[in-house]
């Protein structure tokens, strides 16, 4: 497939949703400030004694002498200061070296970390801080955060956010071609039998819509429940087939669309996987299940 309803916007701004789908979001990092500590160094204290009573005129040897005395021992205690100031100095351990500041966490250069752990062996793990959710991708997606994709032209609007692609640039005359893409749609309090419905056929009305046309009769997709998170959740879903315009590029024969909803505190989480069917190079329709399987709520 192209880039949906020839929409597609790396690295942009979230997209406004409309017919039940709110607006997306956007996140801000602080990144920490250090403190710069002063300090003041005390004033040195000096040494001093008073002058001797001054002496008899007739004793003027004696005071000489007595004032060569005094000078004699003042340089001689300086002497015994500086000396035991430099013994010190020589004794005293050099300064243990600071060492250098910790590395920047992933998060400090305002791009955030969307990888976590993988609870499927093999796969890549990962999350939504914005959605509260988790889930586990096979190789082959382009992992990079932030970025949202759908149709916001044409009679149906839906736009999934913290979009990943499979396989980008499949068809590589088709500028923005891939082979899939999932990401969550933001419904709030919506019931997630509804949420995971209207999700699936929205995008299988948008993706199916020829350009200046009236879109296609698709009836209500069923809901199921599917176990998620381990199986120790239960999540509504949805699956709709479909088939692309004859005039998008990079077509494939059919589109396989699955949603997962369920409640997740006092919100609805929905998740959206699109992929195309029925070329050499799709995801396996088993590898999106387990996809779906792999949702869970971040702890």
């Amino acid at each position: 497939m192209s880039n949906p309803g020839g929409q597609g916007w790396p690295n942009q701004p979230q997209q406004p949703y409309q017919q039940g789908f709110p607006q997306a979001y956007d996140q801000q990092y602080q990144q920490p400030f250090g403190q710069t500590q002063q300090y003041q160094l005390e004033p040195q204290q000096g040494f001093g004694g008073y002058p001797p009573p001054e002496p008899p005129k007739k004793k003027t040897g004696l005071w000489i002498a007595a004032v060569a005395l005094v000078i004699v021992i003042a340089v001689g205690i300086t002497m015994l200061f500086v000396l035991t100031s430099k013994d010190e100095q020589r004794a005293a351990p050099p300064p243990a070296p600071t060492s250098a500041p910790p590395p920047p966490s992933p998060s400090s250069s305002g791009v955030p970390d969307n990888k976590t752990e993988s609870t499927t062996p093999g796969w890549q793990g990962l999350k939504s801080i914005k959605d509260g959710a988790a889930y586990d991708i096979p190789a082959g997606f382009d992992t990079k955060p932030g970025r949202s994709a759908g149709y916001d032209e044409g009679p149906t609007k839906v736009i999934m956010h913290e979009s990943m692609t499979y396989k980008a640039g499949a068809c590589p005359e088709s500028r923005g071609s891939n082979r899939g893409r999932l990401g969550f749609v933001t419904v709030d309090q919506m019931a997630p039998e509804e949420a995971a419905m209207k999700a699936a056929k929205a995008w299988a009305i948008a993706g199916s819509t020829e350009k200046d046309t009236q879109p296609p009769q698709i009836a209500d997709p069923p809901v199921s429940q599917v176990p998620i998170a381990g199986g120790s959740l239960q999540a509504s879903s949805s699956t709709v087939t479909f088939t692309s315009p004859a005039s998008e590029e990079c077509r494939a024969p059919n589109v396989l669309v699955l949603s997962a909803a369920f409640k997740n505190g006092d919100k609805t989480t929905c998740f959206l996987i699109t992929v195309d069917q029925g070329t050499p190079d799709s995801l396996p329709a088993e590898d999106a299940k387990k996809i779906i399987a792999s949702l869970r709520p971040l702890k």
